[in-house]
């Protein structure tokens, strides 16, 4: 519902939505006349956000722990948009993007004017996520509490 809100019917925007679910004819109603396209289930996620026409992606994630979504969309340059209210919006915005009450719509925030500074923020933010650094810091765990356990 929320992701939907964030277009208007005569936004130059396109929202893709990827999922499958009991709600999709429900969200599908809510879509009549706005520019929104419904993917389906997509089984590597990590692809949509490759697109290089992507450029925000609205964080509708409730329940989840660490959104691997936030940092795949930033390593790819995609801004993301999260709701008051939900976890993780400090992570949002630390990745360069915007946090909205729900029912605003991206147009009456200053997030497509900003885009470009955006992008290159959530690029910057997703570097500190990458495997490498992330393995070698978990390896610096292991290795002090094994240390200290000797």
């Amino acid at each position: 519902d929320r992701a939907i809100s964030l277009v208007a019917p005569d936004d130059s925007v396109t929202l893709l939505l990827a999922g499958d679910g009991p709600d999709v004819e429900r969200l599908q109603s809510l879509a009549v006349d706005r520019p929104v396209t419904f993917l389906g289930w997509i089984d590597d996620p990590s692809l949509v956000h490759r697109v290089s026409d992507i450029s925000i992606l609205a964080l509708t994630e409730q329940g989840e722990g660490f959104p691997t979504t936030l940092v795949e969309a930033a390593s790819s340059g995609c801004v993301s948009v999260g709701f008051e209210g939900d976890l993780m919006t400090d992570e949002v915005l630390a990745a360069g993007g915007v946090v909205v009450a729900p029912g605003t719509v991206l147009s009456e925030t200053d997030l497509i004017e900003a885009l470009p500074d955006r992008r290159s923020r959530a690029l910057e933010w997703s570097r500190a996520y990458r495997l490498g650094p992330w393995l070698d810091a978990h390896a610096d765990v292991f290795a002090a509490a094994a240390a200290r356990d000797s």
